[in-house]
């Protein structure tokens, strides 16, 4: 199943398919946390894929309809 895509402009969702990103794409997942930052972006943390948890990090640029996957690094 594909997931929703936001539409923001519109302020509704849309169904959306994976030819229609950029960068790296993230696996399907649930249980995920999802947060905003600034205007563009929201960071995906975590969730459960394929009877496993995951702990990736994923920015989508609302923007650039663009998805990176990114590691965490702890200081």
């Amino acid at each position: 199943m594909t997931p929703p895509q936001l539409q923001p402009k519109q302020m509704h969702w849309a169904r959306a398919d994976s030819s229609d990103f950029g960068g790296q794409i993230p696996a399907p997942r649930s249980g995920h946390t999802a947060v905003s930052i600034g205007k563009s972006k929201v960071v995906v943390f975590g969730g459960f894929a394929d009877k496993r948890f995951l702990s990736d990090i994923a920015v989508y640029d609302v923007k650039d309809v663009a998805a990176n996957r990114r590691q965490a690094v702890s200081r």
